[in-house]
Order: structure tokens, then sequence, then C-alpha cells
């Protein structure tokens, strides 16, 4: 039997009862045991508590504030991502989600030699839904000066999960990188590996 890990309700019905207990915050295997309050024998099995991975899906049409006010002239792209957790067959509702910071790496073009800003986290975590999602994210880069060429950088974004009364695990780091297409400034953003944003040109 499986479960998702770290405090949220597991249940199983036996003999159109309800039993409830609490997975452990780290992924591995745990035992459940059940001693009826009536007398009998005592009752036990075995699961495996997994932990989430994470997966962004770009929302079609949805920009973050700070590029749908940009004016014109000025550069920078970025989107907006609904954020779920796989496996989804197992419930991680409850948990709470973050990114924390990461330095911007491999300046390529453009961006070699200038002083690029690191990736600043909401300050806000993500909870958890029902469906395992419900957690949104913007990925966006703006502002930066012409002249333009073409060029890119990443942020190596560490993602982790948190516990009540735990400390924060890690799930993995995930790439975000900001390319500069050419002179015009135009720019994409991309994360993940897959999730694009549209072209915007200055």
């Amino acid at each position: 039997m499986g479960g998702g890990l770290g405090r949220p309700r597991q249940r199983l019905t036996i003999a159109d009862k309800e039993f409830c207990w609490i997975a452990p915050a780290v992924a591995g295997s745990a035992t459940v045991s059940f001693t009826p309050s009536g007398g009998g024998a005592a009752k036990s099995f075995s699961m495996s508590v997994e932990a989430p991975t994470v997966r962004y899906k770009k929302v079609p049409g949805a920009l973050p504030d700070e590029i749908s006010g940009l004016s014109a002239g000025t550069a920078g792209a970025g989107m907006v991502l609904s954020v779920s957790f796989l496996p989804d067959t197992v419930s991680f509702q409850g948990l709470r989600w973050h990114e924390s910071s990461a330095p911007a790496t491999n300046l390529q073009g453009y961006f070699a030699g200038k002083m690029v800003q690191g990736h600043s986290p909401s300050s806000d975590p993500g909870k958890i839904g029902e469906d395992n999602g419900g957690v949104t994210d913007k990925a966006a880069y703006w502002n930066f000066e012409p002249p333009w060429k073409k060029g890119s950088f990443d942020w190596d974004i560490p993602t982790s999960y948190h516990v009540a009364g735990d400390q924060d695990r890690l799930i993995r780091n995930v790439t975000q990188t900001t390319n500069v297409q050419d002179a015009s400034g135009c720019t994409t953003v991309t994360k993940d590996g897959d999730q694009t944003s549209d072209k915007r040109c200055p």
C-alpha cells in the first residue's frame, strides 16, 4: 500500500469503518498497527511512503503583473505556471511548497560580465490542495537595459516541501533560463526545460 508523506491523513476502510493515520514526514516504509478496543487480535500492515516531485505547466494567456505592466521599449518576458505534485496516486494535501533563492549562473552573450540579479522567491509558501495542485508560480525577468544582443543566463532554483513540525526537505532543483534572442531585445523565459513563455519584444 502506498501513501503520501507528511502529516496529511491517510484513510483505510475495513468492514465499513474508516480508520485514519498520519504518514511520516519522509519517504520510506511504515507499519500501521490497529488494536481493537473491544478485544481481539491486533493487526498491522506495511505501506510505502512517497515524497512528492514537482511539475510546472504554463497557464495560457496569463502574465505576471510585472510583465503585463511593462511599457513599450522595456525588455522583459514571463509567464504564470500552475504547480502540481506527483505521483497523483497519493495525497500530498496540506504540505507547504516553496522555492529558494539562487544566483545567476551560465551567463552568456548580453549577460556575460554583468551583475545579474539572483532568483528572489515568494515569502509565502504555497499550500498543496486536495488535488495535489492549487499552487501557482511566476517565472519572469525584466527591465534590463539596451543595447541588447543574443544572450542568456540560468537560475538553478531549489524547490522544497515542508511538513508542520519538520524541516524543509529538498524535492529537486529546477532550472529557469532567460533568453534574449538578438539585438531586438525580444526575450523568452523557460522553466524546467519544457515550459516557455511567449516571446515579448520591447
